[in-house]
């Protein structure tokens, strides 16, 4: 997630009502959503040891530091093992009045790492307040809008932009000889399909479909000027589905057939 982007997915205009805040201690175990979608959305503050959530072929290790968001409807599982040590954490689960942004993360995701003891002071004075009974729902809630807050100026003041490194991610994926789907590059980024393909327009003015397939032709382009493989060969070479797909894909963005192309060439 684009860091000046947390704002518009976590703002303090929509209305948010936590619906449970607990300091958790970790030894070795193993929570799951892989049946069950997760029920809230949630932010977790790792302050000892580690987590491994495993969502899909992916898994995200937060260390000590950490601020991770666990969006609703999501499935993963929550591991801590014996080599991780004691692992302590925050976690603060939620409902918003109306959906977060298309642009928030869909799986476990590292918004960033806190380098200072703002959070860790927020937690700890919360918590303090809720084991003596100081404070009820609404002061919850009133918490989690202060949280809100630090989380949106610390994000804007950071000059790593994450999308950065999810778009040059996206590029080497797209660039691959493989077929993976849009949605399983969105999964390995940790953003929405959606948010996504909105991203990647904004940064490179055309769809990642598009995107791979001028690599393809452009590809095709050279073995066609500097090979004598068959259409069908090349049509294989690149992933494409037969002969046929790759004639009209060529045709629909070169212009002329494969064949004519490199007839042109050779004269």
């Amino acid at each position: 997630m684009d860091r000046s982007e947390i704002g518009d997915c976590f703002s303090p205009e929509n209305r948010y009502s936590v619906t449970l805040f607990s300091y958790q201690y970790w030894n070795s175990r193993t929570y799951s959503y892989r049946e069950k979608p997760r029920p809230d959305n949630g932010f977790l503050f790792v302050t000892q040891g580690k987590i491994a959530f495993s969502f899909g072929e992916s898994v995200l290790t937060a260390a000590p530091g950490d601020f991770v968001f666990l969006p609703k409807g999501c499935h993963y599982e929550a591991i801590v093992r014996p080599e991780f040590g004691e692992t302590r954490d925050y976690l603060i689960n939620f409902e918003t009045s109306f959906p977060l942004s298309e642009t928030a993360p869909n799986v476990p995701s590292r918004l960033f790492h806190a380098q200072n003891r703002e959070y860790l002071e927020l937690f700890e004075q919360a918590m303090e307040k809720r084991v003596k009974n100081q404070i009820g729902a609404f002061g919850l809630n009133g918490f989690l809008l202060t949280l809100l807050e630090n989380v949106i100026k610390d994000a804007k003041n950071r000059t790593v932009s994450q999308t950065e490194r999810q778009m040059k991610k996206a590029l080497e994926l797209l660039s691959e000889g493989g077929d993976l789907s849009i949605a399983h590059i969105a999964r390995t980024l940790g953003i929405s399909e959606s948010g996504f393909r909105s991203l990647f327009r904004k940064a490179y003015g055309e769809s990642p479909s598009q995107y791979r397939m001028n690599i393809r032709i452009n590809q095709a382009k050279y073995l066609l000027e500097s090979t004598e493989l068959t259409m069908r060969d090349i049509a294989e070479t690149l992933g494409f589905y037969d002969e046929a797909y790759f004639c009209r894909c060529f045709r629909r963005h070169a212009g002329v057939s494969p064949r004519k192309y490199a007839q042109s060439k050779q004269i």
